[in-house]
């Protein structure tokens, strides 16, 4: 990895295939996302 994704990008690739792990891990993550406030700027456009 080089010193951009390890300092300033989060970058993380999964194959998961039980389906009711996968709605867990899409539930924390916007859970996650919401608390961020990263989403905001891009509902008002």
């Amino acid at each position: 990895m080089r010193k951009d994704e390890l300092e300033n990008r989060r970058e993380v690739g999964l194959i998961v295939t039980n389906p009711a792990m996968a709605r867990g891990m899409l539930k924390v993550f916007d859970s996650d996302w919401d608390e961020s406030g990263k989403g905001k700027d891009e509902d008002a456009a």
